[in-house]
């Protein structure tokens, strides 16, 4: 309803609001288990169920349904690049954590020491 009445995802105002709901109802589905877009699909139903009292969600359909699968899309290319990021940081980690057991073990060195090392 929001979107037929104008408001777009964005980051401030209205549009955030409206953002923050699609993203926390696509992030839910995916908890779910539903693993591709699907409130476009869903507001099909919102659509049919309440376009008596609100006849311009008829009219405006295609734009709604559209409007909401490009958010779904950013939102997963956001995911998919935050998760390749995070993965990143923890092969790093992962990386450093063998080298300090490495040095520990072989070198000798302390627990303190590694961990002084480590920071760099």
């Amino acid at each position: 309803m929001m979107v037929s009445d104008g408001v777009n995802p964005t980051n401030e105002g209205r549009g955030y609001v409206l953002r923050r709901l699609l993203r926390r109802a696509a992030r839910h589905g995916k908890l779910l288990g539903i693993n591709k877009q699907f409130l476009y699909e869903v507001a099909d139903t919102v659509i049919d169920c309440s376009k008596g009292a609100y006849p311009e969600l008829e009219e405006k359909r295609d734009y709604i349904r559209n409007v909401i699968k490009i958010e779904e899309e950013r939102f997963d290319a956001t995911i998919d690049n935050g998760l390749n990021v995070l993965n990143g940081y923890i092969e790093a980690a992962q990386k450093r954590a063998e080298k300090s057991l490495q040095a520990k073990k072989h070198l000798n060195f302390t627990t303190h020491m590694v961990s002084l090392l480590t920071l760099h």
